[in-house]
C-alpha cells in the first residue's frame, strides 16, 4: 500500500508567512489606532460644545443660580467628578483620567473654552456666551417667524447680551488665532476691537444665522473681518486693492465652506 503525507511548511516558509503578516501589520494597525484617536477627538470636541450649550441653558433658566453652580450641575448629570475649581474628571470619552477644564472670560461672566488635557490637538477655543445660545435660538425660528429679518436677529442677539455688544478684542486668544500676531502688518486697518453682528445667510440652500466681526459704526454695514457659523470660525481673505495687505469682505453672500472669498480658520488654545 502506498502511503501519502501532506508535506507541511517549512521553516523557512513560516518565516516569510509572518514576515509578511508583520508588515501589513504594521500598516494596518497604526491606521487603525488612528482613525479611533481622530474619532475619539471627534466625539470629544462634540461633547464639549455640547457641554456648553447645555450650561448656558441651564443658567438662562435658573439664572438665581452662579454660572459656577451651573457648570457643576450640567457636568455632574453627565457622571463627571469635580476635581478643583472649574475642572473635572471622567468625562472624556477616551480617558477617565483626563480632565475637563471649563475657562471664562477674565470678569467670570462667559464661558471662554472648555480644553481636554487629553486632546489637545481639539482644544478649540468657543467664543460661545452667549453666541451659541443665541444662534440656536434664532435656528429655531422660521424665516416668517419671529426673527424675520436681519434688523430683529441683531436686536435680539443684542438683546441676549443684556444691551451690550459682544466684542473679540486683541487681548483675546481667539483674536490672535484669527489675525496673527503680526496682524498690524499683515492687515489694512485692522481695529484692536471689533464688535459681534448677527445675520442671515444662505448655506447649503438653508438660511441660518451667523455672526460677523466688524469695526465699530463700521459704514459699511456688512464688511466683516471674521464669521463665526455653526461652530467654525472664518477669517476674512480680502486683499487692499492698492496695498498687499488683508482686509474685510462682504458678508453678504456668505456661503460657508463653499465661499472662497472667507477662510476656514481653526482656533486652538
Amino acid at each position: 500500500m502506498n502511503r501519502h503525507f501532506n508535506k507541511g511548511f517549512t521553516l523557512i516558509e513560516l518565516i516569510i508567512v509572518i514576515a509578511i503578516l508583520a508588515i501589513f501589520s504594521s500598516l494596518i494597525v497604526p491606521q487603525i489606532i488612528g482613525y479611533v484617536s481622530v474619532s475619539s477627538e471627534t466625539v470629544c470636541r462634540s461633547n464639549r460644545q455640547t457641554l456648553i450649550r447645555e450650561i448656558l441653558a441651564n443658567h438662562t433658566e435658573n439664572p438665581s443660580i452662579t454660572l459656577s453652580d451651573s457648570i457643576d450641575e450640567v457636568m455632574a448629570s453627565h457622571g463627571a467628578v469635580k476635581t478643583g475649581a472649574l475642572t473635572y474628571s471622567k468625562i472624556c470619552p477616551k480617558s477617565d483620567a483626563a480632565i475637563y477644564t471649563v475657562i471664562l472670560t477674565s470678569d467670570g461672566s462667559q464661558i471662554s473654552a472648555i480644553k481636554c488635557s487629553e486632546h489637545l490637538e481639539a482644544n478649540t477655543v468657543m467664543y460661545i456666551t452667549p453666541i451659541e445660545a443665541t444662534l440656536k435660538t434664532a435656528d429655531s425660528k422660521t424665516v416668517s417667524g419671529k426673527y424675520n429679518s436681519n434688523q430683529n436677529l441683531d436686536a435680539a442677539f443684542l438683546k441676549e447680551n443684556n444691551g451690550i455688544r459682544p466684542t473679540l478684542s486683541k487681548t483675546d486668544a481667539v483674536y490672535t488665532e484669527l489675525f496673527g500676531t503680526d496682524y498690524s502688518s499683515t492687515w489694512r486697518y485692522l481695529p484692536s476691537q471689533l464688535e459681534w453682528h448677527a445675520k442671515y445667510a444662505t448655506i447649503n440652500g438653508k438660511q441660518q444665522a451667523i455672526l460677523y466681526a466688524q469695526a465699530a459704526n463700521d459704514l459699511n454695514q456688512w464688511a466683516a473681518y471674521a464669521i463665526y457659523c455653526n461652530g467654525t470660525y472664518y477669517v476674512s481673505l480680502g486683499r487692499h486693492p492698492y496695498k498687499n495687505q488683508r482686509t474685510s469682505s462682504s458678508t453678504l453672500n456668505f456661503q460657508g465652506l463653499s465661499d472662497n472669498t472667507w477662510g476656514e480658520i481653526s482656533v486652538t488654545d
